[in-house]
């Protein structure tokens, strides 16, 4: 398991996983999920150019479109070039719908004329997103167009996970909110990045240790042992680690900014 994080760490290094995960698959190992936070990096390098450069009553139009451009990649892709599935979704510009879904939700958070209309906005999301989940379940359901199944599922789950993230910005009430602010949630909330980036390495440990007693591991016991590994090593992680990095912000002041605020007349905003 080694060898290939080893051929593929130039890669890892620099934030490009995604690309090498689609030429070279053998080189990810343990380190195949590190392809999201490849994309997750390129698009903070690139998104701030974007919001400095597009002039700012374009601004929803270029978010919306880039979460359309996401659509129609990943179409061009399965479609037209009959391509893999992974290469279908790995690169940055397939994920656009996801993180082009979290920037509008952001824009019209913050911006004070879009505000109101935020509620319009989350309502089609929820409803768009619930009517592509129940197509591409039917596709599933019925082994047919697969093709736009994976055209169209990463955009409907990202429709329904930033009604997700509006809701729980607002917060929850009742029993929600009971589960949602135990202590318990919260600090697995806080290690959570921990519990991702560690959890294929400590499942590679665990079944490289039973291989050596048995040829055929009890995938409970795998289970249980690599989801315990994953919790001890997230937790040291974030105490030792995570934390005092993040606490290292505090050395620095900010001054906060008003953000400039978006025309009316947008004719691409939602009425």
């Amino acid at each position: 398991q080694v060898r290939p994080i080893q051929q593929g760490a130039f890669w890892h290094l620099t934030y490009l996983s995604n690309y090498v995960a689609v030429t070279h698959p053998e080189w990810m190992g343990p380190a195949s999920h590190f392809w999201t936070l490849a994309v997750e990096e390129q698009f903070y390098f690139i998104w701030p150019f974007i919001l400095l450069f597009v002039p700012q009553r374009y601004l929803t139009r270029t978010i919306v479109g880039t979460i359309a451009l996401a659509v129609l990649f990943r179409a061009f892709v399965l479609f037209v070039l009959s391509k893999s599935i992974d290469t279908a979704g790995l690169f940055t510009l397939a994920t656009l719908d996801s993180l082009g879904g979290g920037a509008l939700l952001a824009l019209f958070h913050y911006d004070e004329r879009l505000r109101p209309r935020l509620p319009r906005l989350m309502k089609l999301f929820l409803i768009s997103g619930l009517l592509i989940m129940t197509l591409t379940t039917g596709f599933y359901v019925f082994k047919h167009g697969f093709r736009l199944l994976h055209t169209l599922l990463c955009l409907g789950v990202s429709l329904l996970f930033v009604v997700l993230i509006e809701k729980t910005a607002r917060g929850f009430t009742g029993k929600a909110k009971t589960v949602m602010e135990n202590p318990a949630v919260l600090y697995v909330g806080k290690i959570s990045y921990g519990l991702y980036v560690y959890h294929n390495f400590m499942l590679a440990i665990v079944l490289y240790f039973l291989l050596k007693w048995t040829a055929v591991p009890d995938y409970r016991l795998v289970a249980i042992l690599s989801t315990v590994a994953t919790f001890a090593v997230a937790i040291v992680s974030w105490h030792l680690l995570e934390r005092p990095i993040a606490q290292l912000k505090n050395r620095f002041t900010f001054s906060a900014r008003k953000p400039h605020l978006a025309p009316e007349s947008d004719a691409a905003l939602p009425s």
